[in-house]
């Protein structure tokens, strides 16, 4: 886990690297749980639900001052956004429309996810960002799950979110295709 911190006069920008595994939406597609309390259990366990609750007893004070000085949370999640799994997306995710509680926790506080608050329908624009160069998972020869889990929230109020997109620069090597995000 990484969360690096670093405080400017105009903004507070801090970018994390949640713990990966277990991987949620593998549990859900190649395990077949279902069950939410399962679910959070998993999440607590790789750390992800932790280390954001944490995050957010330490930022509590600079939440308060948001207008002031406006927080950017951004990084890899290593879980999908809340706002991404719904009744319109449950096909494109094993049937689930689970609320991914470390990107709750950001809303519950007033942050924005800047990428939903442009691209408001995740069944239209999904924003993936994991992995959209896998098709199949080499362990066991099923779909990979496509997820948006690298992201950005922020708080503030003279904030103004013009874009907010996805990039990648795919590039072969080898037999495999990479890309840089």
């Amino acid at each position: 886990t990484e969360i690096y911190t670093l405080s400017l006069h105009d903004a507070l920008p801090i970018s994390i690297h949640l713990g990966p595994y277990p991987y949620g939406p593998y549990e859900i597609c190649f395990a077949g749980v279902t069950d939410s309390t399962e679910l959070v259990l998993i999440d607590s366990l790789s750390g992800r639900l932790p280390q954001i609750n944490s995050l957010v007893s330490t930022m509590t004070q600079h939440i308060a001052n948001a207008d002031s000085i406006p927080i950017f949370v951004g990084g890899d999640f290593n879980t999908p956004s809340h706002q991404d799994y719904t009744a319109a997306t449950a096909s494109d995710h094993c049937g689930s429309t689970y609320q991914w509680p470390v990107t709750q926790v950001l809303t519950d506080i007033g942050m924005i996810d800047a990428f939903r608050e442009i691209h408001l329908d995740p069944g239209m624009d999904p924003g993936n960002t994991w992995s959209p160069i896998y098709e199949i998972n080499s362990d066991n020869n099923l779909p990979e799950p496509q997820d948006r889990i690298d992201l950005i929230f922020y708080k503030g109020q003279n904030i103004t979110n013009l874009s907010c997109d996805v990039r990648s620069e795919e590039r072969r090597v080898g037999k495999e295709c990479r890309s840089r995000w």
